[in-house]
């Protein structure tokens, strides 16, 4: 999640920034906005709708201190659905419950 929603969109920006710079003062060479904007969207899943139908769920993972830990084993004994999964689903586009599941 942090790459798509935080670290990618700051390296398109350092891309346009850099584009610019070299558009209008001569410097370096230009394009890094095309090639990074493409990496961002290789990065977006395509739609594809739970394969299991109605509602989805999700397992339960401990989260730990250290990395060494990860990845951390799923409990699909400990499983529930999601509520809000109707409304996300349908927010926007039809790419809506990737674009903002992670306010969920």
């Amino acid at each position: 999640h942090l790459t798509t929603s935080e670290a990618m969109p700051y390296i398109v920006w350092i891309a346009a920034m850099n584009d610019y710079i070299a558009t209008n003062n001569g410097y370096g060479t230009t394009g890094d906005l095309t090639k990074s904007w493409a990496t961002l969207e290789m990065m977006i899943p395509t739609v594809q709708d739970y394969f299991w139908g109605g509602e989805p769920s999700a397992q339960y993972a401990d989260e730990f201190e250290v990395p060494e830990k990860y990845p951390a084993p799923g409990d699909a004994n400990n499983t529930a659905t999601d509520p809000l999964y109707s409304q996300w689903k349908n927010y926007g586009t039809s790419e809506g419950l990737y674009l903002i599941h992670w306010l969920a």
